[in-house]
């Protein structure tokens, strides 16, 4: 590489380069497939008719509802939020989060990864895999609503939405031990791209969107710590107001310039402006 072009390099190309590097070092393995994308996250409530109501308040109308039982599926650009009714006993959290795979083929990306010694489990919605502490990894296609059994629910009457969302930005998992979960990472989907300590954090690329490993915090249980959502730019000054007159939580972790806060459930949600 040139040294005009060295001159030229942003705070985080820089950074994205030597986690990379460092990533590399560790000894990740080459990936087992391609993720063009995070498709969805999935949610299990205490009422999922609720959990939609407050969402449309702040995302919009487009919802999809499944042939059986109560599952919803959120539109936010391409990307959806899989909404359901906690079974009795169950915690209410977020479930589980699922990838886009290009060119997805179960039977034979279930051989890789038992060739890798990563268990699978096929289902007719993809290939579910637990990392090592439990959390679960949906493998699928990319806008997998698109196979869903569902139909459009009517849009609700009322105020418009707060913001106008795009995809998912990113998603991140809270983890014991990050080391041992950043090999499992890798060895699933190959290098992290970025590495950063203050906070620390491993990061992957999955097209415009990203996967996360923090810390656990104290006190939380490994698990998803939060999703953001990508939403058309939006008035700062308002946004939290907004967030709060339509019943939500803000968050401590909340700024400005990408609020945070939680659901009925608990689940905390974050938004980003972007275009």
């Amino acid at each position: 590489m040139s040294n005009d072009r060295l001159g030229r390099l942003n705070r985080r190309e820089v950074l994205t380069m030597l986690g990379a590097l460092a990533a590399g070092k560790a000894g990740a393995q080459e990936p087992l497939l391609r993720v063009v994308g995070l498709d969805h996250v999935s949610i299990l409530g205490a009422d999922a008719a609720k959990s939609i109501a407050f969402y449309r308040r702040i995302f919009g109308h487009h919802v999809l509802k499944g042939v059986n039982g109560d599952r919803r599926y959120f539109m936010i650009g391409n990307c959806y939020i899989a909404i359901a009714s906690a079974p009795a006993g169950q915690p209410r959290r977020a479930d589980h989060f699922c990838t886009g795979i290009e060119g997805f083929d179960s039977a034979g990306l279930k051989t890789k990864l038992d060739q890798r010694g990563i268990a699978s489990r096929p289902v007719n919605v993809g290939l579910y895999v637990d990392d090592p502490d439990g959390i679960v990894i949906q493998l699928w296609n990319m806008e997998s609503w698109k196979l869903n059994q569902s139909a459009p629910e009517p849009p609700a009457s009322g105020e418009e939405p707060l913001f106008r969302p795009i995809g998912l930005d990113h998603l991140l998992l809270g983890v014991p031990d990050p080391e041992k979960s950043l090999g499992f990472y890798q060895k699933l989907f190959g290098p992290a791209s970025q590495r950063t300590k203050e906070p620390p954090r491993d990061w992957f690329q999955f097209g415009k969107s990203r996967l996360g490993l923090a810390p656990l915090a104290a006190g939380q249980r490994p698990g998803i710590d939060h999703f953001c959502v990508a939403v058309e730019k939006f008035d700062q000054a308002t946004a939290v107001k907004g967030l709060e007159a339509r019943g939500a939580v803000m968050h401590p972790e909340s700024t400005p310039a990408s609020p945070q806060f939680r659901d009925p459930d608990g689940v905390v949600v974050q938004v980003i402006g972007r275009g």
